[in-house]
């Protein structure tokens, strides 16, 4: 009796523990069968995780044994063929997805299924939307006891069997059947025409994406704007076209993304493909191309802090000093403590990645110093030091430090020790506590709150002495020129006479010395006088020389008759 007392004591509570399990076990709880896929009251994962997980595994049924009030967009493939909500003892009961954003649960072409006891509502408050359903063209619902609090968007084929339409609408594009307590609803589908029809377009936010290069991983997103009539409807995929590229691209949520290690370099084409039926059931297809360009090498001096290193600012030039990096390329914003920048480092510029331009930021998120240190010289381009509220980066520029800024912003007041050259920045305080010395181009001056040093005059450089000039030759002096320089015979002519006038003088002057030396002295003096007057002529115009040579002439004649007659009376007597 006591063996039976014990064993039947032991039954029950085995039999407590298995209901308490069955109560509190794992949410998750699948069926027998292993096509089916059961959602339970604790479970880990919101609903659209774990259907997207059964439809990879190729799961037919879907049981929901819990309520699912929070969860992202659903979409039943045609591998499902029902959805029922039931209790933890498998009967029918209730279930409802709601969520406080839109979120939209569809049914694909294709897909032909049973839809039971599961409610599509709104949550209670005014703002929040909840989930809508939408029938695509060519998938096939059949719904019983369901509810629904948004209009349902049917192009499909739709029964609809004891329920509940909240709005008292439906948008019907295709084929609707009420049955049982059903209340048909109104119909506010618009009819669609050719003339009214819009095709499935792409309308992206850019054309290309960012260059990237050989071997270094990156991720990129586009965001695309799908519109159209049947836009909704439209199944869209994305690919790279050329083969052996490391690139791969991928659609999700009207974000087009583009990732991988590109394994060579060139010029790639991604191709964004829509597909629909229009309003005659033909298909519309809508094609996008974007270009992507794949850059060779990497810089060894240079520092990339991109999106795959996760450290703040700070930490990774640390690393970078001791790696013996001279540039920094920044291609993402920068949360940062305290940094000190220092003779190492020779630039810092903002990139897109792959070598080209674009404005990047530092000091989101938190007080930083951005220390120059003594020594440094470099040119930071394309960085902007931002500030949110109380928080942000300030640069500061040691004494020996010399920095240059192009296209830069400081949200915050620059200091400034050293030497700083600023090109097409932006103060938003308007002011800076210059200190040392500094340059504007191509911008408006801020205000100097500081004491700015004088900047030195340069030197200036010593004038070359003059060479010495030399001494100008003697000119010669000018021959006597004509009076009547046209008539060069006469002047010839002329000249002639006076030399045998001349000639004869100095005869007769010979002859009346060796006659008498009285007067031969006087007679020798004019003589002399004459030669000299002579050679006057050489220098003096022709007119002095001719008139003197007259006088002389005349003087001598006048001596010689003089001599003669003195002779002559001595003779007579």
């Amino acid at each position: 009796m006591k063996q039976n007392g014990i064993r039947s004591l032991t039954a029950m509570i085995l039999a407590v523990f298995m209901a308490v399990g069955l109560v509190c076990g794992d949410a998750r709880v699948f069926a027998k069968n292993e096509d089916t896929l059961v959602y339970g009251v604790n479970d880990q994962y919101r609903l659209d995780v774990l259907i997207e997980k059964a439809t990879k595994e190729g799961k037919k049924k879907i049981v929901m044994q819990a309520d699912a009030d929070y969860t992202s967009d659903i979409n039943i493939t045609p591998n499902y063929v029902s959805w029922k909500g039931q209790d933890w003892r498998d009967k029918p009961a209730k279930r409802f997805i709601t969520n406080s954003t839109e979120t939209f649960v569809t049914f694909k072409s294709g897909v032909k299924i049973e839809v039971e006891n599961i409610d599509f509502l709104k949550k209670g408050r005014p703002y929040e939307k909840g989930t809508k359903v939408v029938i695509e063209r060519g998938a096939t619902v059949h719904f019983k006891n369901a509810k629904f609090d948004n209009t349902v968007v049917n192009n499909g084929s739709a029964t609809f069997e004891n329920c509940v339409f909240a709005t008292g609408e439906i948008e019907n594009n295709g084929k609707a059947i009420y049955k049982g307590t059903t209340k048909e609803p109104k119909n506010i589908a618009k009819p669609k025409t050719m003339d009214k029809y819009e095709s499935l377009t792409f309308k992206p936010a850019h054309d290309r994406f960012n260059d990237v290069m050989v071997g270094k991983y990156r991720k990129q997103f586009n965001w695309v704007r799908v519109s159209g009539s049947e836009s909704k409807i439209a199944k869209i995929s994305a690919k790279v076209k050329e083969s052996d590229t490391g690139l791969e691209a991928s659609w999700e949520r009207n974000s087009l993304s583009v990732y991988g290690t590109p394994r060579r370099d060139g010029e790639f084409t991604v191709e964004l493909r829509g597909e629909t039926l229009n309003y005659n059931n033909e298909k519309d297809v809508a094609i996008k191309e974007f270009k992507i360009r794949v850059v060779k090498g990497v810089d060894k001096d240079v520092y990339e802090f991109d999106e795959t290193v996760r450290k703040t600012f700070d930490q990774a030039i640390k690393d970078a000093e001791k790696q013996g990096k001279r540039k920094i390329d920044q291609s993402r914003s920068a949360i940062t403590g305290d940094v000190d920048i220092t003779p190492q480092f020779t630039h810092w510029y903002g990139t897109d990645g792959a070598k080209n331009p674009k404005r990047n930021d530092i000091g989101y998120g938190k007080n930083t110093v951005v220390t120059f240190k003594k020594g440094v010289n470099i040119t930071v381009k394309d960085i902007d030091f931002i500030k949110r509220g109380n928080t942000g980066a300030k640069a500061v520029i040691e004494d020996g430090a010399k920095v240059k800024f192009i296209n830069c912003r400081f949200d915050d007041r620059v200091v400034n020790n050293g030497t700083a050259e600023f090109d097409n920045c932006t103060f938003k305080t308007g002011d800076i506590e210059n200190n040392g010395f500094a340059d504007y181009k191509n911008m408006k001056e801020p205000k100097n709150v500081g004491v700015a040093k004088q900047k030195p005059q340069p030197k200036p450089e010593p004038q070359p002495k003059p060479e010495p000039q030399p001494k100008p030759e003697p000119q010669p002096k000018p021959e006597p020129q004509p009076k009547n320089p046209d008539n060069s015979q006469e002047k010839d002519g002329e000249k002639n006479k006076n030399k045998q006038r001349e000639t004869d003088s100095n005869i007769k002057n010979k002859k009346a010395n060796t006659s008498d030396e009285k007067n031969g002295s006087m007679t020798k003096s004019k003589v002399q006088k004459a030669e000299s007057g002579n050679k006057g002529t050489k220098t003096g115009d022709d007119r002095s020389i001719t008139k003197e040579v007259i006088i002389l002439s005349v003087a001598a004649i006048c001596i010689l008759i003089l001599i003669i007659g003195r002779i002559v009376r001595k003779r007579k007597k």
